[in-house]
């Protein structure tokens, strides 16, 4: 094995910084390179659609879905901090609650 001082070197796939090769396969100088390079190669290639992606990709979805989530979240606490122990369907949708 190497030591440290006879290590390959190559350039970063994203900032083209070279670097020490420690590994085979590695590509990257850093976690921060890596992170920057799959963002914007998933920000430039959108999914390809399959059978499996039956909803509409967009950028903002998980976030939309993780609003609803929280939201959803907040009236349940608030119902059971006012001891409402059963609420039929139509009251929840009166409070905003998503199905």
């Amino acid at each position: 094995m190497p030591t440290h001082d006879e290590l390959p070197i190559q350039p970063c796939l994203e900032c083209s910084e070279p670097y020490k090769v420690t590994r085979e396969d590695r590509k990257f100088c850093s976690d921060m390179c890596r992170t920057a390079y799959n963002n914007r190669r998933r920000k430039e290639q959108p999914p390809e659609q399959t059978a499996a992606s039956v909803v509409d990709w967009r950028p903002d979805f998980y976030q939309q879905i993780n609003s609803i989530i929280a939201r959803n979240r907040y009236i349940m606490e608030y119902l059971i901090s006012m001891d409402f122990r059963a609420i039929d369907r139509h009251d929840l949708e009166g409070y905003g609650f998503n199905f």
